[in-house]
């Protein structure tokens, strides 16, 4: 995966653009197959021995799309975030733009910063200290 286009959108949401090639998808789509497999059940197979094609055709090509994209942007969030320059406090609006199995798929997402604190003219100012001395009778 590789970020395409990253924007300042507000203090602290970057727009990000992420893609990833066809066959690194595929490789996400197939692990989540094999993972989920041994829940399924259709008709005429034993419960987990299913094809997974006989399986996107029973209940959509895009059965297995959306762990896919999960499982595929949490293993490399941390390497993306690095190569953006961004520390990520968290990620919204996760949501496919484009999928095409030769090119892969195009992600966009909302990626959450920390705000950046400005202070000025903090230096300079006057404070007025007062001497407080302990008598006998505030003890």
């Amino acid at each position: 995966m590789k970020i395409t286009k990253c924007e300042k959108d507000t203090d602290s949401v970057y727009k990000v653009t992420v893609q990833s090639e066809g066959e690194e998808f595929e490789e996400a789509v197939n692990k989540v197959y094999l993972r989920q497999k041994k829940h399924i059940s259709i008709a005429g197979f034993r419960k987990g021995k299913a094809p997974r094609k006989t399986v996107e055709r029973m209940y959509g090509a895009n059965v297995f799309f959306d762990d896919a994209t999960e499982d595929l942007f949490n293993a490399q969030k941390d390497t993306l975030m690095k190569e953006a320059g961004l520390t990520a406090e968290g990620f919204e609006n996760l949501y496919v733009v484009e999928y095409t199995p030769e090119n892969g798929i195009t992600i966009d997402l909302d990626v959450i910063v920390a705000p950046e604190a400005v202070i000025e003219n903090y230096f300079g100012a006057e404070i007025e200290i007062k001497n407080f001395e302990v008598t006998e009778e505030v003890v």
